[in-house]
């Protein structure tokens, strides 16, 4: 399956901007342009998931070095959409090791039974509850997670957050 850089890049319909790297999302949108899915699920079915062939691991940093590093650079870590981890335990794990500032409650991807548990795991560990579409693009007319703005919290939140990370 022929595929080059330059026609990931072509897809995309515009210039790859400085801050942006090509992901496998955009390469999955360049094998259904050249017929080789049929859709981007089916894309990432059968070639760029995990344990599929042109899948790669990379190495990643642990959640609670992550959050170590925003605080150094005076920021405050907030534990991003919690319901995509599949597993509350882990989250909680996560929560009392890292020690983030707050947890996204709402996002694009969590429905109200979810909110409503992320709320209650917020209050448990003294967490600012935060907001998130988590847009990563539309590819082939699909939005990917939410559109901007679908999912907000008040203003205070900012400050609230700002407050735990020491800067005021």
């Amino acid at each position: 399956m022929p595929l080059t850089l330059q026609e990931i890049k072509e897809g995309l319909g515009r210039p790859l901007r400085p801050d942006e790297s090509i992901g496998r999302p955009h390469i999955a949108d360049a094998l259904v342009r050249k017929g080789y899915a049929e859709n981007m699920r089916d894309a990432f079915d059968r070639y760029l998931g995990e344990g599929k062939p042109a899948y790669a691991s990379v190495p990643r940093i642990a959640p609670e070095e992550a959050m170590q590093w925003i605080r150094e650079a005076g920021g405050a870590p907030v534990l991003a959409h919690p319901g995509l981890y599949g597993d509350d335990e882990l989250v909680k794990r996560i929560i009392a090791q890292g020690q983030p500032a707050g947890i996204e409650v709402y996002h694009s991807d969590h429905g109200p039974a979810d909110e409503q548990r992320y709320l209650e795991i917020a209050k448990e560990f003294d967490l600012i509850p935060t907001a998130g579409s988590d847009y990563h693009g539309v590819r082939q007319g699909i939005v990917f997670h939410g559109e901007i703005g679908t999912r907000t919290v008040p203003l205070s939140t900012l400050e609230q957050l700002r407050l735990r990370s020491g800067l005021s």
